[in-house]
C-alpha cells in the first residue's frame, strides 16, 4: 500500500516510460500534485519517501527528448481523473486503448473544446 504521493510518482513513472516506448519526443507532462512537480524539479531529493522513484523519473528526463513537467488542477483535466476512476474498477495489469473508452467519450468531448468544472477556493 502507499500514499497519493507515492501513487502520482509511479504515475508519472509509468506514463514516462510508456509515452518514450512510444517513441514520442516531446512531450507535456500536467501533474495535478504540485508537491510531485516540485520534488521532481528540485536539484537534491530531500525526502526518503519516493526518493528511488524521483531518481528513476529523473533519469528518464535526462534522455533526448523534451519533457514539459507542469502543475495543474485537477479540475481542469476531468478526463485524466475519470480515467483514474476507470482505471479503479479494473484488475492490475496495464490496459491500453486504441480508441476513447465509451464510459469517458463524452468527458473527452467536453475536455477537448476546453470545458472546464469550477475551482472552489476559501477566500
Amino acid at each position: 500500500m502507499c500514499d497519493a504521493f507515492v501513487a502520482e510518482l509511479w504515475g508519472v513513472l509509468e506514463g514516462l516510460c510508456y509515452v518514450k516506448s512510444m517513441g514520442f519526443n516531446k512531450v507535456e507532462l500536467c501533474i495535478d500534485s504540485q508537491s510531485v512537480v516540485q520534488v521532481i524539479q528540485k536539484v537534491s531529493v530531500q525526502s526518503s519517501m519516493g526518493g528511488s522513484l524521483v531518481r528513476r523519473i529523473r533519469r528518464l528526463l535526462e534522455l533526448d527528448w523534451e519533457v514539459e513537467i507542469s502543475h495543474t488542477y485537477r479540475e481542469t483535466n476531468n478526463c485524466v481523473d475519470a480515467l483514474a476512476n476507470l482505471g479503479c474498477s479494473m484488475g492490475l495489469e496495464l490496459t491500453t486503448f486504441e480508441e476513447c473508452p465509451s464510459q469517458i467519450r463524452e468527458i473527452y468531448d467536453a475536455d477537448s473544446m476546453g470545458f472546464t468544472t469550477p475551482r472552489m477556493i476559501t477566500v
